[in-house]
């Protein structure tokens, strides 16, 4: 009686533990998707005023002033800097999901 009740200790210690691993693993999980939607939020702002900033230079009486693509360049740098880490951190997710199978 007392090895089948050592048995099930073991059985829900066990249990416990691989409960309590794939909880953490959920939890950093949710933590990088709440980060990629918050560089998609960011990289959403930084369109809109590229967007803004195209529509004045087109519209700018210096429309041919090679200094006046600076901040549309800065723009263009800052959105192609948020996709590479979104695709970090979805590669981040990735790879996580593979080490648990």
């Amino acid at each position: 009686m007392a090895s089948t009740w050592d048995d099930i200790c073991k059985s829900v210690d066990s249990f416990a533990k691989k409960a309590g691993r794939k909880v953490e693993q959920l939890t950093e999980e949710a933590a990088i998707r709440l980060k990629i939607s918050a560089k998609k939020a960011e990289m959403e702002d930084a369109y809109l005023e590229l967007g803004k900033l195209t529509f004045e230079q087109i519209n700018s009486e210096s429309a041919g002033d090679a200094t006046d693509c600076d901040p549309i360049a800065d723009k263009v740098a800052q959105i192609k800097a948020l996709q590479e880490e979104i695709e970090k951190l979805q590669q981040k997710i990735a790879k996580e999901t593979q080490d648990e199978e």
